[in-house]
């Protein structure tokens, strides 16, 4: 049987997107762990510190979850996570270009455009390579398709306002809006969980979900960081106390039904037993 057909993916593709994800997370350390001295690294002002460490918190959910679906060579781990790239990546090039429209030359805004272009071509390579690959039969219960779908709805203005109108999503939140690059960044990365959620809700089955639900948890564990060290620093946003209280909680509440799920081996190779409503 042809590879792309089965459940496999092939060691090469396993590796070419393990390299991919390596700038994603050097990237996103960066940006929120030291965000001022970063955004100085790459020619921005950096006015928005809380803002640059949600940013690297988001990027990290890809790069962490990634690194761990690619443990294993089975095309259901990493399914969901490639077409969620797919959606960054693509959105990503589209904020560079905007960037580009208004002026904006500087090298980071390159290197962004370079980087999208070559993660939306393998991303778009290795869906169409796997396209026969039939799913499983849907395996959830309802109240978690109902969770999706609310989930993803609430992320769709996060996505869109500030890939498109930076400016006044600053504005709405009392941010300055200095590095627009940054927040049409974020609506970048807000897209491909939206993808995210929508490709959840069209699945319905919990082999897949699975990595998609460690990519939430270290979205959100990472949010949660992000919004302390600001605090430690200083920073003060009444944005910093919904997110700890809203990502916190999503966080909790995704290692605890994976803990449900796999025995307590959320972390681990076992897969999900299915378990239909």
């Amino acid at each position: 049987m042809n590879l792309a057909q089965t459940n496999q993916i092939a060691n090469r593709d396993r590796l070419f997107l393990l390299i991919l994800t390596i700038p994603i997370a050097v990237l996103s350390l960066g940006a929120l762990l030291i965000p001022e001295p970063f955004a100085h690294l790459i020619g921005a002002l950096g006015t928005a510190s809380y803002v640059y460490r949600l940013v690297g918190a988001a990027a990290l959910g890809y790069a962490g979850a990634i690194a761990w679906a690619l443990r294993s060579n089975r095309w259901s781990r990493i399914r969901l996570l490639a077409a969620s790239l797919l959606g960054f990546s693509v959105a990503g090039v589209l904020g560079a270009i905007l960037q580009l429209l208004i002026g904006d030359t500087k090298g980071i805004v390159y290197l962004i455009l370079v980087l999208g272009l070559i993660v939306t071509a393998f991303t778009a390579y290795l869906l169409n390579k796997h396209r026969g690959w039939v799913q499983p039969m849907p395996n959830i219960h309802n109240w978690l398709v109902i969770f999706f779908v609310v989930a993803t709805l609430v992320a769709v203005p996060f996505a869109i306002m500030p890939l498109f109108f930076p400016t006044a999503f600053a504005q709405l939140f009392s941010f300055q809006a200095n590095d627009l690059l940054l927040y049409r960044l974020g609506g970048a990365e807000l897209t491909g969980y939206v993808a995210l959620g929508i490709l959840e809700v069209q699945s319905r089955d919990m082999a897949e979900i699975h990595p998609a639900a460690i990519m939430v948890f270290f979205f959100n564990a990472m949010a949660v960081v992000a919004s302390l060290l600001a605090l430690f620093t200083g920073e003060r946003s009444s944005l910093i106390y919904v997110v700890i209280v809203v990502s916190g909680a999503i966080a909790v509440l995704t290692v605890l039904e994976l803990s449900r799920r796999t025995g307590g081996d959320l972390f681990g190779d076992r897969e999900f037993a299915p378990q239909p409503s």
